[in-house]
C-alpha cells in the first residue's frame, strides 16, 4: 500500500491534485462549522468522549498532549541531522513547519469557531482548525518523507510510518478528549497539513529540477 501511494505521489501532476483537493476540502470543512457550530457530528463525538472517557484515560491524553513541544522540537532535530547533506529539503522542511503555523493561526481567526469549552479560549485562540493536530501532522509528515529519503529500509521506513502516524493520531484524539477542540478542527488540522506538505514536496522536486539535479 505505501509503495503504491509513494508511486502516485512521484508525478507532480498527482501531489498538486491531491494538495488541491485537500485545502479544498480544510476550506469547505471550516465553512461548514462555522454556519453550523453545533453540528450533530461533533455533539455526538463530544458527548461520547465527555462522557465514556475514563480518568486515567483522559490523564494519559493529558500528558500526550503536553509531550507535544519537546516530541516536536527531538523529532526536528532527527531530521535536521539525518538531513544534514540535503539543504533543499531542510528548508522545506522549516517552510513546511512556518506556513502551517502561520496558516492555522490566521484560518482560526477567519472561521473564528469557539472551542467546545469556551473557558479555554481565555488562553488560547479560537478552534478551527486545531493547532497542535495540524503541527503534529506536518511534523509527521515531513518526518517520513524526510527517512524515505535518506533509506531504503523496509524496516526502518515502516517502523517510521506506524510510530509517527500514531503519536499524530494520539495528538488528534487527545483535543478532543481534553474538551478543548471538536472532531471537525482535528479533521480540519490534518487536511491544513497534508496540503501544506504536498505544496512543500512539489516545490522541492521544480527547485531541484531547476538546478538540474
Amino acid at each position: 500500500m505505501l509503495i503504491k501511494i509513494q508511486t502516485f505521489l512521484k508525478k507532480d501532476v498527482n501531489i498538486l491534485w491531491v494538495g488541491g483537493s485537500s485545502l479544498f476540502l480544510f476550506v469547505i470543512i471550516g465553512l461548514l462549522v462555522t454556519l453550523f457550530p453545533n453540528n450533530p457530528i461533533d455533539l455526538f463525538v463530544q458527548y461520547i468522549a465527555q462522557t465514556y472517557t475514563p480518568i486515567d484515560v483522559k490523564g494519559f491524553f493529558f500528558a500526550i498532549t503536553n509531550s507535544y513541544k519537546n516530541v516536536a522540537l527531538y523529532l526536528i532535530l532527527v531530521v535536521v541531522l539525518i538531513m544534514i547533506r540535503k539543504l533543499d529539503v531542510i528548508a522545506g522542511f522549516f517552510i513546511a513547519s512556518a506556513a502551517t503555523s502561520y496558516l492555522t493561526d490566521a484560518t482560526k481567526q477567519f472561521f473564528g469557531r469557539w472551542r467546545p469549552d469556551e473557558q479555554a479560549t481565555l488562553y488560547d485562540m479560537r478552534s478551527f482548525p486545531s493547532g497542535h493536530t495540524s503541527g503534529a501532522f506536518i511534523i509527521m509528515f515531513l518526518v517520513i518523507w524526510g527517512v524515505y529519503h535518506t533509506t531504503k529500509s523496509k524496516l526502518i521506513r515502516g517502523a517510521t510510518v506506524i510510530s509517527c502516524a500514531t503519536y499524530a493520531i494520539l495528538i488528534g484524539l487527545s483535543r478532543i478528549v481534553m474538551n478543548v477542540h471538536w472532531l471537525t478542527d482535528v479533521l480540519g488540522g490534518i487536511l491544513l497539513a497534508f496540503a501544506v506538505w504536498c505544496f512543500t514536496v512539489y516545490l522541492v522536486r521544480r527547485q531541484k529540477m531547476g538546478s538540474g539535479e
